[in-house]
């Protein structure tokens, strides 16, 4: 609905995207051998789009699989707490395939020799130890290695608090629906928002934009992760 909706070429655009995203499910459904003729008619279908087109059906594959990245992390994370909480504790859950701190903690305790490889076994002083002794450096580039704007991570950033909202048990019809219609209208602003920074950022700026990323990510996920190990 949201490429529908845009006055200019909407629903050509939205037929053009439909059908290639049909085409590449089909073609990689069927072993995506190179020869395979829906490959040539995805191709085909490429490079008969006019640059206009081609910058719209980009933009829209480039929402699509970020949107749905963000969905299948969120349906990950949610696979996880449900484990956790079945297995009533942590040490249980460790043994859980989806969980990524066994992993994480036994890449630790490798170089230490605290345990054998992906064994849960090791002594919570082991895991302790092995923490305590790694060596985190920050590098803050002079070059602008994150090319969104902030206004767009943001926007992602509310629609992933949004489908965590949409999970909690005692949500009555009305909330539930004004939370998934706060998700349909992030991503209608996210259409019409200019994804790149047509302006160069100063070495300046680019250290804040680092700043900005360990204020708004690493300085909660580093020591909720710690507390959950």
């Amino acid at each position: 609905d949201v490429i529908r909706n845009d006055p200019v070429c909407g629903e050509a655009n939205f037929a053009t995207v439909e059908a290639m995203r049909r085409l590449a499910k089909s073609w990689r459904e069927e072993g995506g051998a190179p020869d395979d003729p829906k490959l040539q008619t995805l191709v085909q279908v490429a490079q008969d789009l006019s640059c206009e087109s081609i910058r719209e059906v980009a933009r829209a594959f480039n929402h699509f699989l970020a949107l749905s990245n963000a969905a299948e992390t969120h349906h990950r994370m949610r696979q996880v707490r449900s484990r956790e909480i079945a297995s009533n504790g942590l040490s249980s859950s460790l043994k859980n395939p989806l969980n990524s701190v066994i992993g994480s903690v036994q890449q630790l305790l490798d170089s230490h020799e605290s345990g054998q490889a992906g064994s849960a076994s090791a002594s919570a002083d082991s895991i302790y130890q092995a923490l305590c002794d790694q060596c985190v450096e920050i590098v803050l580039t002079a070059h602008p290695t994150e090319v969104n704007r902030k206004t767009v991570i943001r926007k992602h950033r509310r629609i992933d608090q949004a489908l965590a909202a949409l999970d909690s048990p005692d949500l009555v019809p009305w909330k539930k629906k004004t939370i998934a219609d706060s998700v349909a209208s992030q991503i209608q602003s996210l259409w019409w928002t200019d994804e790149i920074r047509r302006t160069k950022p100063t070495p300046m700026k680019e250290a804040l934009y680092g700043l900005n990323l360990i204020e708004s990510s690493l300085w909660k996920s580093v020591p909720a992760f710690l507390r959950r190990v």
